[in-house]
């Protein structure tokens, strides 16, 4: 009798032993694991936004430099990762630029861009300075001898059409007349800004 007891009652010892141990493992292995669904959206979200910042994106003018004119008209149809059961939305700053939905739900992807600006400048006088970064000006109108940097280029009055002359970006230019001159070009600017996209899987996860 005592042959058998002593083999049940180690039994029960190893058992209360490990029990703790085996519900430890299950415990840590349940808080680690990662639900399918925010796996799958944050690799949704990392691939689209990768995507809009590369050199080739839909609104990229080169690698993460971004055309502020051009993310205004970004769409759901430029997003690669609008399907079915999927809401993308695009941020840039904290501003919506694509509504996919509620930008508190799903999971979001960032990146640091440059925003570039270009804007419209007009100057008049008997000689102007056109800064550096300008690749190319527009004389709309000289009167008299027109000569960029020291080269004289024309001679003309109010009638002559404009006239576009290509500059050198890595300095300024200037543009003068001995009556007058106007000049207009696109100045360049840059803004750090960043970019968010947030994606939501829904339906039949």
């Amino acid at each position: 009798m005592r042959s058998v007891l002593v083999p049940v009652v180690t039994l029960v010892a190893i058992l209360l032993l490990t029990a703790p141990v085996l519900v430890g493992i299950a415990v840590v292995d349940s808080a680690v694991e990662i639900p399918a669904t925010t796996g799958s959206e944050r690799t949704l979200a990392a691939s689209e936004a990768d995507r809009l910042v590369a050199d080739d994106g839909p609104v990229a003018v080169r690698s993460h430099v971004i055309d502020a004119n051009g993310i205004k008209t970004l769409s759901s149809a430029d997003l690669s990762s609008v399907q079915e059961n999927n809401a993308v939305t695009v941020q840039v700053n904290g501003d919506k630029v694509v509504d996919g939905g509620p930008s508190t739900d799903g999971t979001t992807v960032e990146r640091v861009v440059l925003l570039r600006h270009r804007e419209s400048q007009r100057l008049h006088n008997d000689t102007v300075v056109v800064p550096s970064g300008v690749t190319r000006v527009h004389i709309t109108h000289f009167h008299g001898q027109l000569v960029v940097d020291e080269t004289p280029l024309a001679t003309g009055n109010d009638t002559d059409p404009p006239v576009s002359v290509a500059v050198t970006p890595t300095a300024s230019t200037r543009i003068a007349a001995t009556g007058n001159v106007t000049v207009t070009y696109d100045a360049v600017r840059h803004e750090p800004a960043v970019l968010a996209v947030t994606v939501s899987r829904g339906g039949d996860e």
